[in-house]
């Protein structure tokens, strides 16, 4: 079986390597697999340059340094894992720039989407990567903007033509792509569809405890809709301990704030009297709505990596906003804080100010007395929130599952927008629906049985659906070393540029444990490993089992949220998570 890897990102080791890995996995175990990287095609602007800070207007001889690290780190892996193939930049002809240049001197903001070639609209899938980094929620675009846009517009023509000639010569059976919503990914995946040839998704995973250790799996674009589907067959299994102790690794890191994908900031040592700086009176019952980032959905929407999702009770988030002001304004018994997603402002991790967030500002004015907004310059952290919150109703952010984690009440009004499980939580399908579940999630209050649900859903799709690799690649984002460690590493790259890369290649198994188990899916045509299991084939463990799991587990986090003694400051969170520590550390001294 032929499969081909498109690896134009190798500037990009900790994602690099990993995606070498499973190449040189899947051809220990009887792929023909032919290994391709960029070769300086993209070098007005491309994804690395980017992740280095460089943007569009930063000098080419920047961008060269870029390029160059890129070039060392394919030829590492090639050389080190055997990888055979070649740069694309040898397959494109002068007719093929010639070509590209012609169809972008065409090109207009109105005419762009319908560009195609081969029957793949490039035009299109450039967006992806430029509605992200541009935080767009409409297709709009300024002076300023469209330059940039064209150079992804012509970066999608280029990565396509290339893949046309690819598909020609090497007729593959199988597709493998790391992060194939980068535009120049996107066409090659658009071109597989178009050939009926099977692409496979890998991307580094969502625990952020090892997040480099995993990779997401999965056949097509939509890996969320594939482990939400496989969740129906799951998820009555119970959390074994070992997979429950590695949800906990995820919430200790996220408390923590340190992850770039994490938004919110770290929770407090010390506990704020939020409702006093709301404004909120003894009695009344805090309900926070966590809004989400338009740009990401349209992006998916937009490109085809995602279908077209409902939207719910609710055509917007505007809508569902002004729909929850009026609710609240003739319930004095409970008070509305609604918390802009931290992603639509300038952040660590991009420097733009949404259109959407702009919007918001303008919308959210003459607000009654218990109504309030949350924006990010508030240095709110939602973990400080989560203290004191009686219900969150969410849009389709992470918080949803998250506030589950922390038993938290979450109510949703689509099951279509989000990208987990929808039955973790409350969820309507009209707005009257919605409305009145407000009343029945606030009387059920905080529950185990909402941590237990969160819980089985995080290990399902972050441990038992992933690919590990931990057996040949051990770099912890955030581990701490000791200076004589750092001054050595230091010392080594001065003398060679490539000594980390030639250090990691060289520390890997002779086999990945796993490479037999993803050779056979992608040789099958399999959607993800999942297809490949049954319940059967998780950890065995009793409902009994699985709720000791969760208190232990439970108790770590208050450990990290309150001290060891759990003698810091906290709310009505502490007191719920106490609640079954105390059980739990009952149920120990007994034996």
């Amino acid at each position: 079986m032929k499969t081909v890897f498109f690896a134009p990102h190798a500037a990009i080791w900790i994602h690099a390597f990993p995606e070498a890995l499973i190449a040189e996995a899947l051809a220990q175990n009887g792929h023909d697999v032919v290994y391709l990287t960029c070769g300086r095609v993209f070098e007005r602007q491309c994804v690395p340059m980017t992740s280095m800070g460089l943007g569009f207007d930063r000098s080419p001889a920047e961008k060269a340094a870029a390029c160059e690290l890129c070039r060392q780190n394919a030829n590492v892996l090639r050389e080190n894992l055997g990888l055979r193939g070649r740069d694309i930049a040898e397959l494109l002809t002068p007719e093929d720039h010639a070509l590209a240049e012609r169809e972008l001197a065409g090109l207009t903001r109105e005419n762009f989407l319908q560009a195609m070639h081969a029957g793949v609209e490039y035009g299109r899938a450039a967006l992806s990567t430029f509605l992200l980094v541009h935080k767009k929620a409409e297709l709009v675009f300024s002076d300023a903007e469209w330059p940039i846009l064209l150079t992804e517009i012509r970066n999608s023509l280029l990565s396509l033509l290339a893949a046309c000639r690819v598909f020609d010569a090497e007729q593959p059976d199988r597709l493998v792509l790391y992060s194939p919503g980068y535009s120049v990914n996107l066409v090659w995946a658009k071109l597989a569809e178009k050939r009926g040839v099977a692409q496979y998704y890998i991307q580094g995973s969502n625990n952020l405890s090892d997040r480099l250790q995993k990779l997401i799996f999965t056949r097509g674009l939509y890996w969320q809709g594939e482990n939400i589907a496989q969740w129906q067959r799951f998820k009555h299994v119970p959390c074994s301990p070992s997979a429950a102790r590695y949800v906990t690794d995820h919430f200790l890191e996220l408390i923590k704030g340190r992850a770039a994908f994490v938004y919110s900031l770290a929770r407090s040592d010390t506990a704020p009297d939020l409702r006093g700086r709301f404004g909120l009176r003894p009695g009344q019952k805090l309900v926070v709505a966590t809004m989400s980032s338009y740009d990401e959905l349209l992006a998916g929407e937009v490109t085809g990596q995602i279908p077209p999702l409902e939207r719910g009770a609710f055509r917007t988030q505007i809508e569902w906003i002004e729909r929850l002001i009026e609710f609240f304004r003739k319930r004095d018994d409970l008070f509305l804080l609604v918390r802009v997603h931290p992603r639509e402002f300038p952040n660590r991790r991009e420097r733009v100010k949404s259109a959407h967030a702009a919007e918001l500002e303008k919308r959210f004015t003459d607000l009654p007395p218990n109504v309030r907004v949350n924006w990010p310059s508030d240095g709110v952290s939602l973990y400080d929130l989560a203290e004191e919150m009686d219900l969150c109703l969410n849009a389709w952010s992470n918080a949803g599952k998250e506030m589950s984690f922390f038993g938290i009440p979450t109510l949703l009004y689509s099951t279509r927008t989000i990208f987990y499980a929808p039955d973790i939580n409350y969820a309507a399908d009209t707005a009257a629906e919605y409305l009145s579940l407000i009343d029945v999630a606030l009387r059920d209050g905080w529950r185990l049985e909402n941590s237990t649900k969160a819980f089985r859903w995080f290990a399902l799709d972050d441990l038992y659906s992933r690919i590990d690799l931990s057996d040949s690649y051990s770099y912890k984002e955030h581990a701490r070393r000791s200076l004589p460690v750092r001054l050595v590493r230091r010392l080594e790259r001065m003398v060679n540029s490539t000594a980390t890369q030639a250090r990691d290649t060289r520390a890997r198994a002779p086999q990945l444990r796993m490479g037999p188990m993803v050779a056979k899916a992608i040789a099958s045509g399999s959607r993800s490993l999942l297809e490949l299991m049954s319940p059967a084939d998780l950890p065995a463990t009793t409902q009994a089992e699985e709720a000791q799991s969760v208190r232990i587990e439970l108790r770590r986090v208050a450990q990290a949220l309150y001290g060891h003694d759990f003698s810091r400051p906290g709310g009505q969170l502490k007191r719920n998570l106490l609640s079954v520590v105390s059980s739990e550390s009952a149920r120990a001294s007994h034996g």
